[in-house]
């Protein structure tokens, strides 16, 4: 089993902003995160879990299907309302309703069980306990009612700068998550 993250890519303007912001942090300042365009993605996480490898292209399947209808999406980056590390988005009528349709869709091959085994960690840096109770508790704790769609930008420190912007994502993907759920290859 492989912990996994559908997650919208946004365009490479965005990408860029989001790593300028991730890099003007820096990990001398107690950032974990290093974005780039490579292995660690700016991405907006529609769900998050464990699934079993032999799933992987029935899911992409399933994605593909729903990009053909709610893809391109109109997308805003709001302030933060926690005002921590991410980049806001805010949660549109359509975003929630692609939400909602890729749970629905995909949550059948969503496993319980989470462990540090199933993140993409090829460097050897190793799982924090906090990746893995996040995305143990997604379903639980950041869907439905609870969605707040988001670019994070930093795993800790102090509060970022907060900047507005509107795009157009078309990008749909399957991602392996590494530590702080950060999208470390497109599957």
């Amino acid at each position: 089993m492989i912990a996994c993250d559908i997650a919208i890519l946004p365009p490479d303007e965005i990408m860029d902003l989001a790593i300028g912001i991730s890099k003007g942090i820096g990990p001398d300042r107690g950032n974990g995160i290093a974005l780039n365009k490579k292995d660690i993605l700016p991405h907006i996480t529609l769900a998050m879990g464990s699934v079993e490898e032999e799933d992987i292209p029935k899911i992409k399947i399933i994605l593909i299907n729903l990009a053909s209808i709610a893809m391109p999406i109109d997308l805003e980056m709001i302030p933060d309302p926690r005002g921590r590390h991410y980049l806001g988005i805010a949660c549109s009528a359509m975003l929630r309703g692609l939400h909602e349709a890729v749970i629905e869709s995909t949550s059948q091959f969503f496993k319980g069980r989470v462990d540090m085994k199933m993140f993409h960690d090829p460097d050897g840096s190793g799982i924090s306990d906090n990746s893995v109770s996040y995305v143990s508790k997604f379903m639980e704790n950041s869907s439905y009612a609870n969605f707040e769609p988001h670019i994070t930008v930093q795993s800790s420190g102090d509060p970022i700068a907060q900047v507005t912007a509107r795009f157009t994502a078309d990008r749909l993907v399957l991602g392996h998550l590494g530590n702080h759920c950060t999208v470390r290859r497109i599957l």
